[in-house]
């Protein structure tokens, strides 16, 4: 992979990183009935703020997939590198699959939070 095909998906994995926290401070400043101890980030998803949330997640997912396949690419000789990019690619597609199905789908999200919490070790919120 050339030079600046790794730099363009560097930014695009930093630009996803950004976009998902920044949709999900501006969906919590926009509810303000969410409290953080006793609300779920995924309550969001099915809320007024659930367009800015779920795509939010979708795309900051999108993003970062396209930066952890680069990832993977550059890796490839590297077998530690290589097992952390799939995880990353992996845990980038759990993200789009919470955008994707809120609490309105009931298990699938169960699904794909839980194996968002396995991967990347952040609790998004499933029950």
């Amino acid at each position: 992979m050339s030079e600046a095909k790794q730099i363009n998906a560097f930014w695009l994995g930093v630009i996803g990183a950004v976009w998902g926290v920044l949709s999900v401070m501006i969906s919590v400043a926009l509810s303000p009935w969410f409290d953080w101890f006793n609300n779920a980030l995924s309550d969001l998803g099915v809320s007024n703020v659930a367009a800015i949330f779920n795509s939010g997640l979708i795309v900051a997912g999108l993003l970062a997939s396209i930066f952890g396949v680069a990832y993977v690419k550059s890796e490839r000789d590297n077998i530690v590198g290589l097992c952390g990019g799939i995880i990353l690619v992996i845990a980038c597609i759990s993200l789009i699959g919470i955008g994707v199905f809120s609490e309105a789908f009931g298990i699938c999200l169960l699904y794909t939070s839980d194996a968002a919490d396995e991967l990347d070790g952040v609790d998004l919120g499933g029950r």
